[in-house]
């Protein structure tokens, strides 16, 4: 909850090791895929990178397994 929040976000996904998974972010959202661990690493790494001292942070993520297009 603060004024900066695209700033920390966008920093925390450009820090994101993703060369394990597949990734893409739009104007709403972030979506990994891959194997789980892979984008479970991802996520927890994100959410690390994004945590800033006196911001007060949460996530809202859905994890899905065999959905297909």
């Amino acid at each position: 909850m603060c004024d900066n929040f695209v700033d920390i976000l966008m920093n925390a996904i450009a820090q994101t090791d993703t060369s394990k998974i597949w990734s893409d972010t739009d104007g709403m959202s972030t979506v990994y895929r891959g194997r789980d661990i892979h984008v479970v690493d991802a996520v927890r790494a994100f959410f690390t990178g994004a945590e800033q001292p006196n911001v007060h942070m949460t996530m809202e993520a859905t994890f899905s397994k065999g959905w297909v297009a």
